[in-house]
């Protein structure tokens, strides 16, 4: 899981699994994403596993975004992801607005 803070976006590339014992983590990198005030950029394109509380911390950032006007963006994501996402129902919510 890696944080990018670019001068017009803040990347994160959330790396191949987003397990539980990886939340807090996850949670830090994007608390500090949304405090940057800027587009936040998230790469999905190589998870391999997601589970459902990592969704529950996209969603969450995505809603922050929203209430804020800032752009939420899912830059890539793998099959994997897409399968996961639309197996919960999350898949359309996550990708609107692109």
């Amino acid at each position: 899981m890696k944080l990018e803070k670019l001068d017009t976006k803040t990347k994160i590339d959330c790396g191949n699994f987003l397990m539980p014992s990886m939340a807090t983590e996850f949670k830090e990198k994007l608390t500090e994403a949304l405090e940057a005030k800027q587009p936040i950029e998230v790469s999905l394109e190589n998870i391999d596993g997601i589970d459902s509380l990592n969704f529950q911390l996209l969603v969450c950032c995505k809603k922050q975004c929203h209430e804020e006007s800032l752009p939420f963006i899912v830059k890539s994501y793998s099959e994997n992801f897409e399968e996961h996402a639309k197996s919960i129902g999350l898949f359309e919510y996550l990708l609107e607005g692109e």
